[in-house]
C-alpha cells in the first residue's frame, strides 16, 4: 500500500502536473497513471529517429518501436518514482541545468516537436526524469554505504581515462607549391625524427619544454605556442588512433615520441590532478561509468513490477504521426 501511495504522488505531484487528474486522451496506463501522448510521441520520436541507439536494427519495425516506447515511458516513471521514495531532491543547480538543457533543445529543435505534438513543458518533463538517475546515481552510490563507489575507485577510473599532457607536433607530410600535400621523403623524415629525438634528449638533460618548443618553431619557420597542458580522454577523435594508449605508456614526467600516420609529436604527460577543474567536472561521469549500469538496473527492476495498458486508438494516432514527419 505504501508503495502504491508513493508511486502514485510521484506521478501525480512530480512527474505529469495534473495528468492524473482523469484526463480523457492518454496513450498508456502504468500502474494506475496515465501517461500523455506528449510524453509518448517524445520517446516513441527518439526510438524512430534512432533505432540503434535502443537495440534495434534500423529501420525499426513498426511494433518494435511502439514496444521499445512504452518501455521508455515505464522507465520514466520509475526514475521519477524512486526519486519520491527516497526522498531525493534535485538540487537548484541541477533545476538550472535542467533549464539551461531544455533552452537549448528548444531553441534548436521546438518545430519538430511542435509538429509531432510535444510542448516544451513536456520536453522539460522527460530532462528532469533524465537528471533523476543521476541524482540516483550520487544518492546511492556516491555515499557512505557498502554498494558506493569509492573515491579511489573514482580517481583510478578518471586516470585511466582522461590524461593532461603537452606536447610539439610535427608533420610527416609538406605542402607543394601547387597545394597539394605530399609525403616526406625517407631523408627529410629521418631528419625530422632526429630533431625530435634531440629534443627529447634536451628535455631530460633539464631544458624545459617550453624553451625547446620555442628553438623548433623558430627551425621551423612558424611561431612557438604556449607550452599548455591540455586534456585528451580516451577514445577521442581529435588525435589518431593509437596516440592515448602510446601517451598512456609513459610515465608522467618523461618526455617520448609517438609517431603515428602522417604526425609526430614530442609529448610529455603529468600526473592526475584531482583538484583541477576537468576531475571536478567530469567525477560524475566517472562515476556513473562505475555504477551507472547498477542505477538503470534499479529502473528496469522498478518499471518491471508496473502493470500496462495501452490505448490502442491514441497509439496508433501518435505513431501515425511521429512516423509521417520522420519520413517527411
Amino acid at each position: 500500500m505504501k508503495k502504491a501511495v508513493c508511486l502514485l504522488l510521484a506521478l501525480c505531484l512530480a512527474v505529469f502536473s495534473g495528468a492524473c487528474a482523469g484526463g480523457d486522451d492518454w496513450a498508456l496506463d502504468i500502474a494506475g497513471a496515465r501517461i500523455s501522448p506528449e510524453i509518448y510521441a517524445y520517446y516513441l520520436d527518439a526510438v524512430i529517429r534512432a533505432p540503434g541507439d535502443y537495440g534495434l536494427s534500423p529501420p525499426a519495425a513498426e511494433n518494435q518501436a511502439k514496444d521499445k516506447a512504452a518501455e521508455l515511458c515505464q522507465n520514466y516513471v520509475a526514475a521519477n518514482t524512486l526519486l519520491s521514495e527516497n526522498g531525493i531532491v534535485l538540487t537548484a543547480g541541477k533545476k538550472a541545468a535542467v533549464a539551461s538543457r531544455v533552452s537549448g533543445l528548444w531553441n534548436f529543435y521546438s518545430g519538430h516537436y511542435e509538429a509531432i505534438g510535444v510542448t516544451r513543458q513536456t520536453v522539460h518533463k522527460i530532462e528532469t526524469a533524465n537528471a533523476a538517475k543521476e541524482a540516483l546515481l550520487l544518492y546511492f552510490f556516491d555515499s557512505e554505504t557498502e554498494k558506493a563507489a569509492t573515491e579511489d575507485a573514482i580517481r583510478a577510473y578518471y586516470s585511466e581515462t582522461f590524461l593532461s599532457f603537452v606536447s610539439i607536433n610535427g608533420y610527416l607530410t609538406k605542402t607543394m607549391d601547387d597545394g597539394a600535400t605530399m609525403k616526406l621523403s625517407a631523408e627529410e623524415a629521418a631528419a625530422l625524427a632526429g630533431k625530435f629525438e634531440a629534443m627529447r634528449v634536451r628535455i631530460t638533460e633539464g631544458d624545459s619544454f617550453e624553451a625547446v618548443g620555442e628553438w623548433f618553431a623558430a627551425d621551423s619557420g612558424t611561431s612557438a605556442g604556449k607550452a599548455e597542458y591540455k586534456i585528451i580522454k580516451k577514445g577521442g577523435v581529435l588525435y589518431p588512433d593509437g596516440f592515448f594508449e602510446a601517451l598512456a605508456a609513459l610515465a608522467p614526467g618523461t618526455p617520448g615520441i609517438i609517431q603515428l600516420d602522417q604526425y609526430i609529436f614530442l609529448v610529455m604527460r603529468s600526473k592526475p590532478d584531482f583538484d583541477s577543474e576537468n576531475y571536478t567536472t567530469n567525477r560524475t561521469g566517472c562515476l556513473d561509468a562505475l555504477k551507472g549500469g547498477e542505477i538503470d538496473k534499479m529502473i528496469r527492476d522498478e518499471a518491471a513490477r508496473y502493470t500496462v495498458k495501452t490505448d490502442n486508438k491514441t497509439v496508433e494516432r501518435v505513431y501515425k504521426t511521429v512516423a509521417e514527419k520522420r519520413d517527411g
